[in-house]
């Protein structure tokens, strides 16, 4: 009888999955989606109950195959439990064979920061004041990612619901601003990771020479940026997959014009313009990237 894989919790997640080595690996994952190394499909997505969705994401990395299935469901809010739930399955890219199912809920955290910090570092050179749109727990995993990446930045949380951000910034050490205008003012970056379905974040929110990160509207539906940050140049992580899914870009008929991994491996150039914006759908490449880090901290892959 064949054995059952491991299963790898949050802790032994938290431990492989540090900023450096994440960081560097989410730069990577980027460049080899890009390239067509590392192939993945499209997601899946499936209504639940509500207003929640479940999604299947499929990809290649490396030595591994993998495929996460993770559920959000924002009811649960109010019920006291996390928004976001999520397994990862990794198995052996050339025999198929399972290795080891992960915990994916705090991988899609992790890496999700991870991904927005590979990204400015690849066109920002310096930040001396980031803002952050949102208290939730992409706002502090963002938080620490750009500290990490950035140790002298000063990072502004604000949020629609105060109180939260309050606490946010109260807990991470940030500087709480009570409105998005005080919050991005002379921002280098500015990071939207809300649950907005209506956008949060407008062109004259936005200094001269900014980035603009946005991950916090991946499908059809949510929306963060309005159409005129959107009229800008629009970086993506993947192209086909933001056009075919954000919200923003759906809503104002925009298209994105060129991936975020390309400009990594110096193969194209970012845009230039008023402001620039990445925008962050989220990498089933990523997810496997990360279980590649994971598996190889336990000894479940060689190297």
């Amino acid at each position: 009888m064949t054995q059952a894989p491991p299963f790898i919790p949050a802790e032994t997640v938290a431990r492989a999955l540090t900023p450096d080595a994440l960081i560097d690996q989410m730069a990577r994952a980027l460049i080899a989606f890009s390239d067509g190394s590392a192939p993945q499909p499209l997601r899946s997505s499936t209504p639940l109950d509500g207003d929640g969705v479940m999604l299947s994401m499929p990809a290649r990395f490396g030595d591994i195959a993998a495929v996460k299935v993770v559920t959000f469901c924002p009811g649960n809010a109010d019920l006291g439990l996390h928004t976001h739930h999520a397994v990862i399955v990794a198995l052996t890219a050339d025999t198929g064979i399972p290795i080891a199912m992960i915990d994916g809920t705090l991988v899609t955290t992790l890496r999700t920061a991870a991904a927005s910090a590979a990204a400015a570092r690849g066109v920002v050179d310096q930040a001396n004041r980031i803002a952050i749109i949102g208290a939730g727990v992409q706002g502090r995993a963002h938080i620490d990612a750009f500290r990490h990446l950035y140790p002298g930045a000063q990072i502004v949380v604000t949020s629609r619901t105060a109180a939260n951000a309050q606490a946010l910034a109260a807990d991470s050490g940030a500087k709480f601003a009570e409105t998005v205008d005080a919050a991005t003012r002379d921002a280098q970056i500015v990071i939207a990771c809300t649950s907005a379905r209506a956008p949060v974040l407008f062109d004259h929110h936005i200094a001269d020479g900014a980035l603009v990160v946005s991950v916090g509207a991946p499908l059809p539906g949510w929306r963060e940026l309005d159409s005129s940050l959107l009229a800008h140049g629009v970086m993506a992580d993947s192209v086909a997959g933001c056009n075919a899914e954000s919200g923003d870009l759906l809503a104002t008929e925009r298209q994105a014009d060129v991936e975020m991994g390309a400009i990594l491996a110096g193969t194209t150039a970012a845009p230039t313009g008023r402001v620039r914006v990445f925008m962050s759908g989220g990498l089933a490449v990523e997810d496997a990237a990360a279980a590649e880090l994971i598996l190889r901290a336990e000894g479940l892959l060689p190297g």
